[in-house]
């Protein structure tokens, strides 16, 4: 093969083998050489040196860090833990002066006022928040507005005999702080547990009274404490768990930040989403309650029961504010550090939390426990329970080989359902070391490898025994407290730089001693970079000028197929690309004519099977049209009814055969092999109702044969009084159909024909089957002189048959309907509008139309998700965007092989309306995802794909102003988003 027939690779891999990468092999070895001898000089001479230095250097220090951070290791563990079990004991002593509370409330008269003055002397203070917060100038965290810190003079030891580690502490800032009621409500219910008196401190609860028997009258309709009072005996206290509302949280373990959400892609609203201390100052707190309730006895006798919700507040104020740092103590929690106190029921699920969103909750609206923080396993597991916690907590084990290697729910996190729950956080094994620790009723700690860094966790049980706490070894639940180990081990890290300091001055002084060997390797590497570096200009100079030679021949031949596409796209079907080479353009240029010969014989036989498909539709509607005119024709005229359904029969003949012609034809032309797959799915849409409306016809025919010789007969033979029941019934089974299953039919039947046998109906079966037929069996008794009739089976027979005529009839419409809308939907497929300009255009009616002409590749294998938003016309060309549905619906169904989900969203965002085509295929190729709008670029089989579609989507998105973008996951899918412009918005 001669060099001028060689393909454009070949020739650019020959030039650029001569001119660059041979000479580059020689002056490599040439300079590798040079570079090797010189190295391995310097490296013997102080190979020795500097492995012995650092090696006892390095054990040194290793030695001093490893002993330092154990010894503080030790020191802060037992000052954390021993906080962590003070902190349990305080809230457990908490708990129980509640338990001393609730008893004095039995004694006191269920009046308002008293319980008024009962409640106003029971107040706790609550720390407040530390003030305004607002974004930094990064937008990366939150800043106190005008924040200054307090400054004080430095103090020192006044006499030499104190000065030995002297140490001073500045008083701690004072907080802002207030008096808040411990109680949320006190109230007294009844026996029936209707409240009868109820006074409340926050507008968390209702004031009104209400029945608490019933469920949905509770907080957040999932407090069930009424059941569990009616088993209480006199002195018996029920303490219920924490309930509240859940909130939930987006972009949770870190700031919510403008940076992040616009990384996420999403609104940036921190009012939307939990509060999380410094995480988001400005979030939705957690408002929960903590119910307490115990019977009132009167003479020896229960009558009522007195209630105190505790306002949860109050539980979360014991952990806040606890820092296990020098710090000791913060106004506003910050998560972020790693360093806070925490708190979990006896369940293990989180009731104590800096990040609100962690702190598990209800749904108000149904008064089920939300979704927890899922290990993605259990997600579908969840699901397949109908998300009802009760049953899935008894169908999945608990602490399952829980692991940091897990991951969790990413639906149930983008949706922000985060609440912790120790049983099913299957990706955070220290859920299963807190558990040990506590198991119990103790406390301890362990180290574990958290979020980048090692964390020291302790865990306290917290020794309240009441209610539904009295059978827990843990009793009301566990505190438990995080602390960076960085922080404790500051001092031994100061001292390991101080070794590595003096170190790195050893390493130096041996680095003077092998000046000269490296002064001597920099003067050869100077030689050789000078050489290599006149070789490379050479070689570059002569390089760009090949390039430019052959950059300005590939841009010639690319221009001319660029000026023929645009030809062919504006009109010019017949125009075709010249032949000048053999080389790859040249194959482009034969592959577009192929491809333009196609596109127009597509074009021919499309508008061919068209105007077919409209013929047999007019054929169709005239049918219909006659028929009608025949029923009207047929009630007017009832005493020529036999010759007159004689001819209309005849009629009816001829027209099914003319139908069954149409038919014939249009299925022929349907097939032709030049419309392919989507014009034959089309063809199989439109067989469908075309076969009912011939069995209708069929039906109609054969009903109309017995009718005209039963009707007259029965007109002459019945009386006055029968023949007036007759045609009553013959009314009443022209009525709207009721739909019923086959199962539901055989039990009406049964059901009648029981009750007919009763009445002494013969063929009782029988005459019940036509009446559940005829719809008549709710006043079956109305036509029992017509039942009894010795002709009986004979009269419903006639009448059954009437009924088959309007029932056909109906079938008829119903298809002919269906066709309707598969003609007009692939109408508007083909029509090509004959001007640019744009019109107020419906974007869900376009795809609609898109979606019904691939119905048929649809229904098979693939289940299509639809989800419309109300969305505005928008001004665009329907007949371009059309296009552009087309290919993606098309490219969507080959990518999943035409079996998986394929979702169709449309909704609004700002000014624009979003398309999102999604399949369940194989996903796009990372090598790919840059050159998938490229024209001619397919990774199709040759001759299913042109490469253009995703091209000519992209341009005709872009002239509309808008963008089309796409994500991809290998064997997942890939979602593409157009978005258009709402230009002249109609309201």
């Amino acid at each position: 093969m001669s060099f001028v027939q060689m393909s454009i690779r070949t020739k650019l891999i020959i030039i650029f083998v001569l001119i660059k990468v041979f000479p580059l092999v020689l002056l490599s070895w040439f300079s590798w050489g040079v570079i090797t001898q010189m190295a391995h000089d310097m490296e013997m001479q102080s190979k020795n040196m500097a492995q012995e230095s650092n090696s006892l250097v390095g054990e040194v220090a290793e030695m001093a860090t490893t002993q330092s951070i154990d010894a503080l290791n030790n020191l802060s563990r037992d000052a954390i833990e021993r906080l962590t079990t003070d902190l349990a004991r305080q809230v457990a002593l908490f708990l129980y002066d509640r338990d001393a509370d609730i008893r004095q409330a039995t004694r006191i008269e269920p009046r308002r006022e008293a319980y008024i003055d009962f409640l106003s002397g029971r107040n706790r203070t609550v720390i407040l928040d530390d003030g305004n917060w607002e974004m930094n100038a990064e937008k990366t965290a939150w800043v106190q507005e005008g924040n200054q810190s307090e400054t004080s003079g430095e103090v020192v030891a006044r006499n030499s005999e104190n000065a030995k580690n002297f140490h001073y502490r500045p008083s701690e800032r004072t907080p802002r702080s207030e008096k808040r009621p411990l109680y949320l409500e006190m109230t007294f219910v009844g026996l029936d547990g209707m409240e009868q008196v109820k006074v409340t401190t926050s507008d968390v609860l209702p004031k009104r009274l209400a029945d608490v028997s019933k469920r949905e009258n509770t907080f957040c309709k999932a407090e069930r404490y009424f059941e569990m009072l009616k088993t209480l005996q006199p002195g018996e206290i029920y303490v219920s768990e924490v309930i509240g509302p859940y909130v939930k949280g987006f972009l949770i373990g870190g700031p919510y930040s403008e940076v992040r959400a616009e990384k996420a892609g999403i609104p940036f609203e921190p009012k939307k989403s939990a509060y999380a201390g410094k995480e988001n100052p400005q979030g939705i707190r957690f408002r929960g309650l903590i119910r307490w309730a115990t019977p009132v006895v009167q003479q020896g006798k229960i009558t009522g029961y007195v209630t105190l919700a505790l306002d949860h507040t109050h539980l979360m104020e014991f952990t806040d504010h606890v820092v296990p740092t020098n710090e000791r103590y913060t106004i506003t929690s910050n998560a972020g550090t790693g360093n806070y106190a925490f708190m979990w029921d006896y369940k293990g699920r989180n009731i104590s939390h800096p990040r609100d969103y962690f702190i598990i909750g209800y749904d108000p609206q149904t008064g089920q426990p939300e979704a927890p923080w899922l290990e993605q396993s259990l997600y579908p597991k969840w699901l397949e329970h109908n998300a009802y916690m009760p049953e899935f907590e008894r169908s999945v084990e608990w602490f399952d080989n829980q692991s940091n290697t897990k991951k969790p729910s990413a639906e149930l996190t983008r949706q922000g359902y985060v609440g912790l729950d120790c049983r099913f956080l299957n990706f955070a094994p220290q859920c299963t070391g807190w558990f040990t620790l506590t198991e119990q009723g103790g406390s301890g700690s362990f180290l574990i490898f958290w979020s980048n860094l090692w964390k020291l966790t302790t865990a306290a049980a917290i020794p309240y025994h009441t209610g539904m706490y009295g059978d827990s070894k843990r009793g009301f639940g566990f505190v438990t407290i995080g602390a960076n180990v960085d922080e404790f081990n500051k001092p031994a890290r100061v001292t390991a730089g101080m070794i590595t300091s003096e170190r790195r001055e050893f390493e130096q002084n041996l680095e003077k001693s092998s000046e000269e060997n490296k002064e001597h390797l920099r003067t050869t590497l100077n030689t050789t970079f000078l050489r290599v570096t006149l070789y490379t200009i050479g070689m570059v100079i002569v390089v760009i000028f090949i390039a430019l030679w052959m950059a300005g021949v590939l841009t010639g031949k690319i221009t001319r197929i660029t000026t023929g596409i645009r030809k062919f796209q504006e009109g010019n079907l017949n125009f075709r690309l010249d032949q000048t080479s053999g080389d790859e353009i040249g194959q482009l240029n034969t592959s577009f004519n192929q491809m333009a010969d196609s596109i127009q014989n597509y074009i021919d036989e499309v508008e061919t099977a068209r105007t077919t498909t409209q013929q047999s539709n007019e054929m169709l509607e005239q049918e219909i049209a006659e028929r009608r005119a025949a029923q009207d024709e047929l009630s007017r005229h009832k005493d020529h009814l036999e010759e007159m359904v004689r001819e209309r029969t005849s009629e009816l003949e001829k027209t099914i055969q003319e139908r069954e012609r149409a038919e014939k034809e249009l299925v022929q032309s349907e097939k032709m092999a030049a419309l392919g797959q989507l014009i034959a799915g089309i063809a199989h849409e439109i067989n469908t109702p075309m076969g009912a409306i011939k069995s209708s016809g069929s039906n109609i025919k054969d009903a109309l044969k017995k009718v005209q010789v039963d009707l007259p007969d029965l007109q002459e033979k019945l009386e006055r009084e029968l023949l007036s029941l007759f045609y009553n019934l013959l009314r009443e089974s022209q009525k709207d159909p009721v739909i019923r299953t086959s199962r539901e039919e055989r039990k009406l039947v049964r059901e009648i024909s029981g009750k007919l046998n009763d009445a002494g109906i013969e063929n009782s079966r029988q005459v019940a089957f036509y009446l559940v037929q005829l719809n008549v069996t709710e006043y079956w008794d109305t036509y029992l002189p017509l039942l009894q009739h010795e002709q009986a089976l004979y009269l419903l027979e006639t009448v059954y048959g009437l009924y088959a005529i309007s029932s056909n009839a109906g079938n008829i419409n119903q298809a002919v309907d269906r066709i309707s809308k598969i003609i007009y939907a692939l109408k508007s497929f083909i029509r090509q509008s004959d001007t640019n300009e744009r019109i107020e255009t419906s974007v869900i009616e376009g795809m609609e139309t898109v979606l019904t002409i691939y119905h048929n590749q649809i229904k098979q294998n693939t289940q299509l998700v639809k989800e419309y938003e109300e969305i505005p016309l928008i001004m665009a060309n329907p007949d371009e965007l059309n296009q552009v549905w087309t290919n993606l619906i098309h490219n969507a169904l080959q990518a999943m092989e035409y079996k998986g989900v394929l979702t169709v969203s449309i909704s609004c965002k700002d000014d624009f309306v979003v398309v999102a085509v999604s399949d369940t295929g194989c996903g796009i190729p990372e090598e790919n995802r840059e050159r998938i709008f490229e024209a001619f670029f397919t990774t199709k089989i040759r001759g299913e794909g042109s490469g253009l579609g995703l091209d000519i989507v992209n341009k005709i998105v872009q002239k509309h102003g808008g963008t089309v973008t796409f994500e991809s996951e290998l064997n997942k899918g890939t979602t593409f988003f157009v978005a258009l412009p709402i230009n002249g918005r109609v309201e």
